[in-house]
C-alpha cells in the first residue's frame, strides 16, 4: 500500500539516537522514552545476559510484527527509527514477565 513503515532498524554505528535505553538488571531504563517523529531509539545491553526489543505484548498475537530486535549480547546495541506518531509498546522476548517499556512517539 506504500505507506511508510511505524519503525525501521537502523545502523547504530550510522546514526545518532535521539534517546537511550539501557537494558541491565531485567530492566528497561527509562521504561518510558518520548521522542519525535523521524528520530531515532538506541537500546544498549548491559546486562549479563542475553536481551530482546520486541514489539507488542507477550499476550498479542502481532507480538514483534512491528519490530523486533536479533538477540542483543552484552554491549550490543539496536536502533530503531520512529516515523509515525503513536505509542509503541515492547517487552524482551526473553524475560517478558518482568521486562516492558514504551516509546511515546509524538
Amino acid at each position: 500500500d506504500g505507506a511508510m513503515p511505524l519503525a525501521t532498524a537502523v545502523d547504530c554505528s550510522m546514526v545518532s539516537p535521539n534517546a537511550s535505553v539501557e537494558i541491565k538488571s531485567l530492566a528497561f531504563t527509562p521504561a518510558t522514552t518520548s521522542i519525535g517523529v523521524g528520530q531515532i531509539v538506541r537500546w544498549t545491553n548491559t546486562d549479563g545476559k542475553g536481551h530482546f526489543v520486541t514489539s507488542g505484548h507477550q499476550s498479542e498475537a502481532s507480538a514483534g510484527l512491528l519490530f523486533e530486535s536479533p538477540t542483543l549480547a552484552v554491549s550490543a546495541t539496536y536502533c530503531l527509527r520512529f516515523d509515525q506518531p503513536g505509542i509503541y509498546d515492547y517487552y524482551c522476548r526473553a524475560h517478558a514477565g518482568s521486562k516492558t517499556g514504551v516509546v511515546k512517539v509524538q
